[in-house]
This record gives structure tokens, C-alpha cells and sequence, in this order.
């Protein structure tokens, strides 16, 4: 029996990521962002114009791994806050592996062409969507590995 793949320990992991990269963040964005640290958030962060969410991802993924150039996940909550709040939408996967930070700002055009599903291995059935590599922008440049 494999364990749950999403529990507080994975919780915590991205916390602790989220929060390594909140400077950068910050910097980048030109504002402060205000964490969130709840189970279940409907947002990682918030700053005075943009909510934030933050995917980090653990070293044995890369975006250059194959099965990531299809696209990268992002929960469909996050988009259906977007639409229903109408603030900014930032969000940002963090690749441990390298250390870079990639950013997509949701908008209706964005997200043309995209639907949202519920990966087969999701433990809650969550549905996500897919957003293809190409939609996101490298904002942080990848450490040599």
C-alpha cells in the first residue's frame, strides 16, 4: 500500500518552500505578500493588488523530465477564485531541483484552449488543470545542478 500523497508532511514541504522563496517573491512582485498557512487555503498569499499561489516541487521532478513538457498542474480552485474574486491571479512553480521560479498570470486568454480534469492518482479528486510549459515564464534563473 503506497502512501497518501498529499498529507501534512507534504503540507509542511511546501510551506517551507513557499516560504524560501517568499523574498524573492516579494522582490520580484515589488510588494509585500501576506502567507497563508491553513490545510486547505484557497491561496498561498496575497498582496495589496494580486493573490499568489506557489507549487513547489520536490529534486526528483524537473521540468525537463518528459512527462512534465505536457504541462504543469495547477488546482482548479485556484483559477475559479480568479474568476469569481477578479483580483490578479500570480502563480509561481518552484523547482527545488535548480532552484528556479516560473510564474503564469491566470487570465481568460491564458487559459484558451484548457480544461480542467481530475488526474487519475489524485488521491481527493481534485480537478486540475494542465497548463503547458510554454504558458509559463522562468522569472528566477535555474542554479547549476
Amino acid at each position: 500500500m503506497q502512501p497518501a500523497r498529499y498529507n501534512k508532511a507534504r503540507h509542511d514541504y511546501g510551506i517551507a518552500n513557499q516560504n524560501a522563496v517568499l523574498p524573492f517573491l516579494e522582490s520580484y512582485l515589488g510588494e509585500p505578500i501576506e502567507s497563508t498557512t491553513a490545510f486547505y487555503d484557497r491561496i498561498d498569499g496575497k498582496t495589496a493588488t494580486k493573490d499568489i499561489e506557489v507549487k513547489s516541487r520536490t529534486p526528483n521532478y524537473h521540468y525537463t523530465q518528459s512527462f512534465m513538457k505536457s504541462g504543469w498542474l495547477v488546482p482548479a480552485c485556484k483559477i475559479e477564485h480568479a474568476r469569481k474574486s477578479g483580483r490578479p491571479l500570480h502563480c509561481f512553480y518552484y523547482w527545488k531541483s535548480d532552484e528556479s521560479v516560473w510564474e503564469f498570470i491566470y487570465s481568460e486568454e491564458a487559459m484558451e484552449g484548457l480544461e480542467s480534469y481530475v488526474p487519475e492518482w489524485h488521491a481527493q479528486k481534485q480537478a486540475h488543470y494542465l497548463i503547458p510549459q510554454n504558458r509559463w515564464q522562468c522569472v528566477r534563473a535555474p542554479h547549476a545542478t
